[in-house]
């Protein structure tokens, strides 16, 4: 058992699914905090079918949407602690025997694997993630749950937001739509996304490729438009449908590609669309420490697959003394 944790084998492998579990993390999209309960994460995950296909409820039953909280993380992590315990011994007991340069990279190990441990722990308990949240240019974006209100980024990823902690990931896209009506005389009319929502003169809506229709209304003139994206790129193109509250009547159809305008009535309606970012906002406390923490567990594993000499270990010479005695 001792001379297995202390095997060079098992700590690579450990290693190596360590890197494994945290590469899968940034590949495969991981539940948000905010959608933890059972029927959310029912719902989080029939989203995902259209990324992921079939593929979306087998990930999600062996726990790799939820890599950070998962069992395999979990067994990884205390399998890594198990190891790196019986180096540190070993390094304890033989300090003399050791040169400067062994010392300083196997005490990289052994520091590499806590930090990592406490940063996995800080995300654990304080982290959080975000839902996809919309980038509409030069507007601030906010979390209320979150108390958080941060500008858009230049570009994507973004690991400084100002905020510690806080990091933009990248997304999926989404189609921003904006509309406006206006009457005959250039008044800007009042639209209505449901019946019991506040009116506007300006309606905003994201369109996705899971979410791609929208329905606003014109009370005033008993008018209903559907708006459906047809496609994102190159250039977000919408079909815009007009229809009779009262009747159901479909009274206009066209196709309108980024931009366009239809009229009806003395009714101009006015629609522009822009391809929009939707990163994950994601906050980590204990990244920093992870981050130094895996480049420390790399070095000291390097250095002990580059060195050719194996540590004595301390139960191995107590049994030899035994056995002469």
């Amino acid at each position: 058992m001792w001379k297995a944790l202390t095997s060079k084998a098992l700590l690579i492998a450990v290693l190596s699914a360590l890197c494994l579990l945290l590469l899968l993390s940034g590949l495969l999209p991981q539940i948000p905090s905010a959608t933890a309960d059972t029927v959310a994460y029912a719902r989080w995950v029939a989203e995902l079918k259209g990324d992921l296909g079939s593929w979306a409820e087998p990930l999600a039953a062996v726990q790799l949407l939820q890599i950070r909280t998962s069992l395999w993380l979990r067994l990884t992590l205390a399998l890594l602690v198990l190891v790196v315990a019986a180096r540190a011994y070993i390094l304890i007991t033989g300090w003399e025997t050791l040169t400067r340069t062994q010392r300083w990279l196997q005490s990289a190990l052994c520091a590499g694997a806590a930090l990592f441990v406490i940063g996995w722990g800080l995300h654990t308990v304080w982290g959080w993630s975000s839902v996809e949240q919309l980038l509409w240019p030069d507007r601030d974006f906010t979390l209320p749950e979150h108390g958080l209100s941060l500008s858009p980024p230049a570009r994507l990823p973004s690991l400084w937001t100002g905020r510690y902690g806080v990091y933009l990931l990248p997304g999926d896209e989404a189609a921003g739509l904006e509309v406006q009506a206006l009457d005959a005389d250039g008044q800007l009319l009042a639209l209505q996304r449901s019946l019991h929502s506040e009116p506007q003169t300006t309606y905003r809506v994201a369109l996705t490729r899971n979410q791609p229709d929208t329905f606003f209304a014109l009370p005033t003139l008993g008018l209903i438009f559907r708006v459906n994206l047809q496609t994102l790129t190159p250039e977000p193109q919408l079909q815009l449908q007009l229809y009779r509250s009262a009747s159901g009547e479909l009274v206009a159809q066209t196709t309108i590609e980024k931009s366009g305008t239809i009229f009806s009535e003395d009714v101009r309606v006015r629609l522009d669309s822009i391809r929009l970012e939707r990163p994950h906002v994601v906050y980590n406390p204990g990244a920093p420490l992870e981050a130094l923490g895996l480049a420390l567990l790399v070095i000291g594993a390097a250095d002990m697959l580059r060195s050719k000499a194996t540590p004595a270990t301390a139960p191995d010479a107590t049994e030899q003394t035994q056995t002469e005695e």
